[in-house]
């Protein structure tokens, strides 16, 4: 009896853990891109600044004189693919479950202020970007790839994504954690503050000032001679000059 019963159990769970498979599965096919790329012009409604994108969309940022939004996708999958301004801000997204031959967004505008990736979405400048102030935000394993010539920037990049950026600035600052990279061995800046820790790695250009932290197995690489380093190191993390 107790022999039957133990059976039974067994059955029911293999039948759940299947059942669970099958439906996991499902969810994630979702709807299946037909291979006929189209090319959607989306309104700019209102003036925009600032660009947030996710969901493994590819986007293409270009400094141009007037705004515009265009979509490349499968006809099928456009409906999916979500062009939003609120604010100040573009946000690029996508709803629902879908399998895509590709899915890219190109965004043209005049100002940007703020460029922010995150769940594997992937951000390139197409030109060389400029301005005042600039954020670049990168997380859950997104990627941003960006030419500059700033005053002032900020990098803030966590959950194992990556910033790679190239260009000139006056003034820098960084804060890099858990597994994340930022490349800004290719910027070059007056003024660094930079910040790592959980495992990050950061590289930079110091040319006047360099302010550095690293901690928790951290490491932060300096190219350069800096006239003025400030330094603090802790829990096998490490700051090191660079040839």
């Amino acid at each position: 009896m107790a022999t039957n019963k133990n059976k039974l159990i067994q059955f029911l769970m293999l039948t759940l853990v299947i059942f669970g498979f099958t439906s996991c599965h499902n969810r994630i096919e979702g709807t299946q891109g037909n291979g006929n790329v189209t090319t959607q012009e989306r309104p700019a409604t209102t003036p925009f600044s600032n660009i947030e994108a996710g969901n493994g969309i590819e986007v293409y940022v270009e400094q141009a004189d007037k705004h515009a939004i265009a979509v490349e996708a499968d006809d099928n999958i456009m409906p999916f693919i979500k062009t939003e301004i609120e604010g100040n801000t573009l946000k690029i997204y996508s709803e629902g479950s879908y399998s895509a031959t590709r899915t890219i967004v190109t965004v043209r505008l005049p100002e940007i202020n703020t460029l922010a990736s995150r769940s594997a979405c992937h951000i390139s400048t197409i030109n060389t970007i400029r301005g005042e102030q600039l954020i670049l935000k990168s997380d859950g394993g997104s990627q941003i790839n960006a030419k500059v010539e700033y005053d002032n920037i900020l990098l803030d990049v966590s959950g194992g994504s990556s910033v790679l950026v190239s260009g000139k600035a006056l003034q820098l600052s960084t804060e890099a954690t858990s597994g994340s990279q930022v490349n800004a061995g290719g910027l070059l800046v007056n003024d660094v503050v930079a910040k790592g820790s959980s495992g990050s790695s950061t590289e930079i250009h110091p040319i006047v000032n360099l302010t550095a932290e690293a901690s928790s197995a951290s490491s932060i690489n300096y190219y350069g001679s800096p006239k003025h380093i400030s330094k603090s190191v802790s829990s096998g993390a490490s700051i090191s000059q660079q040839n």
